[in-house]
């Protein structure tokens, strides 16, 4: 999740992903757990985060993939064993989890008309269980016990597909087809989509694939997997 009304002096886990706000020493207050996690997981000195924020916001307000780039100071400490570079400066390029405006219009226009309609049920502030459709939370899954609900024999009256990966409790998340590819094909463009700044970014030679696509994204980001 990003809020784009965030408060990049000073955000909290109610705007943008508590464990990675807490990457430059800002606690969450979600939960006992949490608070006492996240302390020590700081990386980077509290000044660079701001930057990253607006360049996130601005790229969400466009629609484009969630990429920040920037120079951070290490905080190195016994917890993260980064001791050793204590200090020191580093770039940075973040490609953060989030909705892409640009990527759902394409989708929609070229062969998933029904999926930006899907997304935004599964996003609406007061929906639950059934009523938020196969992609509750997109592209923001739980990571323990999704889907522990659902009949991994139903199918959903849309996509017609509602199968599991995995057989239920054989793994502590069970994630659907819809949701696997459709979370796949969002990182896949977002990869390819920023594969060219980030190379120019970290100063990475400009390769052109074997398909015959320059660029820097490589066969990860050119492979994207196919949507239901």
């Amino acid at each position: 999740r990003l809020d784009v009304n965030i408060d990049v002096q000073m955000p909290s886990a109610a705007q943008v992903d508590a464990a990675f706000i807490a990457l430059f020493g800002h606690a969450s207050t979600k939960s006992n757990y949490e608070m006492f996690l996240y302390p020590e997981q700081q990386a980077f000195a509290t000044d660079g985060l701001p930057p990253l924020l607006e360049q996130l916001v601005a790229a969400s307000r466009a629609g484009k993939a969630l990429l920040a780039t920037g120079t951070v100071t290490v905080v190195g400490t016994p917890h993260n064993g980064l001791a050793p570079l204590n200090g020191k400066h580093i770039k940075l390029a973040v490609l953060y989890l989030g909705r892409i405006g640009e990527w759902e219009a394409k989708v929609a226009a070229s062969h998933a008309p029904y999926l930006p309609a899907l997304i935004n049920r599964g996003n609406a502030q007061k929906c639950g269980g059934s009523a938020c459709g196969p992609l509750e939370r997109f592209p923001h899954y739980a990571t323990v016990r999704e889907n522990s609900e659902i009949d991994p024999h139903a199918t959903f009256d849309i996509t017609g597909d509602y199968s599991l990966v995995s057989d239920r409790w054989t793994n502590m998340t069970d994630l659907t087809t819809i949701q696997v590819t459709t979370l796949a094909h969002l990182q896949a463009y977002a990869a390819r989509e920023s594969a060219d700044e980030i190379g120019t970014f970290l100063g990475v030679p400009r390769k052109t694939g074997g398909s015959g696509t320059a660029g820097h994204a490589g066969a990860a980001g050119g492979a994207a997997a196919g949507l239901p």
